[in-house]
């Protein structure tokens, strides 16, 4: 929601500049794709829901029973998929609304590009 609420702020001002897109990572909350997909048809964004990568997510997560390593490896490849992916719409720019308390539990001050 947080990167959601940022796209529809920026929407207005960026226009047809603005190429929003989701990673499915395999674990979403239920219906949360389509919860998001509605809010960004209502506030005129476009929305592509990427969901190529599940297995690389359950993947890598599922190489550790430790928290502390599932949180860090899902980090990385978020970070590397969002890299890709942007790179693949030929971005230039990339930006992605987080809360502060996301980075203070996460320990995290976002993914270095």
């Amino acid at each position: 929601m947080d990167s959601t609420t940022l796209a529809a702020i920026l929407a207005p001002a960026l226009g047809g500049q603005l190429k929003a897109f989701m990673i499915d990572t395999g674990g979403m909350r239920k219906d949360e794709i389509e919860k998001v997909k509605g809010i960004t048809k209502k506030a005129g964004i476009n929305l592509e829901v990427v969901d190529k990568y599940k297995d690389k997510f359950v993947e890598k997560i599922g190489e550790s029973i430790d928290a502390e390593e599932k949180r860090a490896q899902f980090r990385r490849v978020y970070g590397e998929v969002f890299k890709e992916v942007a790179k693949s719409f030929g971005a230039t720019h990339m930006i992605q609304g987080t809360l502060a308390t996301d980075l203070i539990e996460s320990g995290s001050a976002g993914i270095p590009l």
